[in-house]
C-alpha cells in the first residue's frame, strides 16, 4: 500500500535519498520486482535544486521564523505495473462516447489525439486503444520518448535525440514499412504534425497527444505550430480530452456535508448528493482507492471541419460541438461527482465547475 502523505525524520532523508538514488542507478531497476504476479517497475527521477527550508522556533513567550537556505534534491517515484491488469476501453461509457470512441478507433485512416495536462492518463489510453486494435497480421508501430510499457506484437522506436532519432526522423522511416496503425507520443512541433497527417492522409490510422485543456484547444494548438488548417480538418476525426481523478473508497464512504451555496456555485440543485471517503485500512486512510477517468470526446463533424477551415476560435468550436451534444469535462466530472465516483475535492482539483 502506497500513502499519499508520510512524514520522516529529518536525519534520515540523505540516507534514504543514497538508497534510492544507488538503486536506481543499478541494473536492478530495469528487472522490476514480481509481487503476486505483477511486475512492479519504480521510475526514479532526481532533480538537484535549490530549496528554502522554512523553520517555526517555538519559544516560550514568542514565535519567530528561521529561514535556512539549503541545496537539496527532488525526488519523484513513479510506480508502474505491468501484467497487472487488461486495458479496457470501458472508461468511456457515459451516454454512448464509448461506442463514438470505437468507431473512430477502428476507421482506416485519419487522427485521433489525446489531449491533456501531464500525468492525466494520457499514454495509458493510448496502450488501451494499441492493445484493443492489435490482432494477427496488422501492423502497429509506435514512436515514443520513453516507452512506458512493452506491447507484444507492437513494432515500438524509442527516440534519442542524442544520435539524431528524433520524432520526425522516426516517422519517416517508419512510414517506408507500411504500418496500419502508428502512434506517436506527441505531436512537438509542425515537421512531427505535417507528417502524421501526411501519413493520416495516406491511408495510416495514427495516435497521438497533444498538452491542451480541453479537446476544441488541439485544433487551435496545431494550427500554432504552423500546419495549415485544411490539412487538420481534412485529418484529425476525433479528440478527447482526459483528466484523472481518485475514486472514493468503498468502504468507507459517506455523504459529504456541504451548503447549498457550494452547491449552486458549481451548479448541482439544492439537495444534490455528493460524498467522500472517511479513510480506513483498506485506503491506506486516504479515502481513495484507485483512480478513474474523466473525458470530454468530440468527433470532428463537418460543422466543425468548416469552423476549422474559417480558423475560428477554440470556444466558438466547442459551442458547436455542445450543440451537437458533446459531454464536456465538467459535465462528466459532476456526473462522476453525483454517481459517487469520486469527491468533490477531487473535481475541484482536477475539472474547472464552476458554473
Amino acid at each position: 500500500m502506497f500513502l499519499t502523505r508520510f512524514s520522516l525524520v529529518l536525519s534520515i532523508v540523505p540516507a534514504i535519498y543514497m538508497l534510492i538514488a544507488g538503486v536506481a542507478w543499478t541494473d536492478h531497476i530495469h528487472r522490476g520486482t514480481e509481487l503476486d504476479g505483477i511486475v512492479i517497475f519504480l521510475v526514479v527521477m532526481v532533480l538537484p535544486c535549490l530549496c528554502a527550508v522554512v523553520r517555526l522556533i517555538e519559544h516560550p513567550r514568542l514565535l519567530y521564523w528561521s529561514d535556512l537556505l539549503v541545496f537539496a534534491t527532488t525526488i519523484l517515484l513513479m510506480v508502474a505495473t505491468r501484467g497487472g491488469s487488461a486495458w479496457v476501453l470501458a472508461g468511456i461509457p457515459l451516454q454512448g462516447l464509448c461506442a463514438l470512441f470505437r468507431k473512430a478507433i477502428q476507421m482506416p485512416n485519419g487522427i485521433v489525439l489525446l489531449t491533456g495536462p501531464t500525468g492525466s492518463g494520457k499514454t495509458t489510453t493510448l496502450y488501451t486503444v494499441i492493445n484493443y486494435l492489435k490482432r494477427p497480421g496488422l501492423n502497429i508501430s509506435t514512436v515514443e520518448d520513453p516507452i512506458e510499457y512493452n506491447i507484444r506484437g507492437v513494432n515500438q522506436t524509442q527516440v534519442n535525440l542524442a544520435t539524431g532519432m528524433t520524432f520526425a526522423r522516426s516517422l519517416r522511416t517508419l512510414l517506408r514499412q507500411d504500418p496500419d496503425i502508428i502512434m506517436v507520443g506527441e505531436m512537438r512541433d509542425q515537421e512531427t504534425a505535417e507528417i502524421a497527417i501526411r501519413a493520416s492522409l495516406t491511408g495510416h490510422l495514427v495516435l497521438s497527444t497533444l498538452h491542451t485543456n480541453d479537446a476544441a484547444s488541439a485544433v487551435t494548438r496545431m494550427v500554432d505550430m504552423g500546419v495549415e488548417p485544411y490539412l487538420v480538418a481534412s485529418s484529425v476525426t476525433m479528440i478527447v480530452a482526459q483528466r484523472l481523478v481518485r475514486r472514493i473508497c468503498e468502504r468507507c464512504k459517506v455523504e459529504d456535508e456541504i451548503s447549498d451555496d457550494v452547491r449552486k456555485g458549481i451548479g448541482l440543485g439544492p439537495g444534490t448528493k455528493v460524498y467522500k471517503g472517511l479513510g480506513c485500512s483498506a485506503c491506506g486512510r486516504t479515502g481513495y482507492h484507485g483512480r478513474t477517468g474523466v473525458f470530454e470526446v468530440l468527433p470532428v463533424t463537418e460543422d466543425v471541419r468548416r469552423l476549422i477551415n474559417e480558423k475560428a476560435y477554440a470556444d466558438a468550436m466547442k459551442d458547436q460541438a455542445m450543440r451537437e451534444g458533446l459531454v464536456t469535462l465538467r459535465d462528466d466530472a459532476l456526473a462522476k461527482l453525483v454517481a459517487g465516483v469520486t469527491s468533490l475535492e477531487e473535481v475541484m482539483r482536477e475539472v474547472c465547475v464552476t458554473a
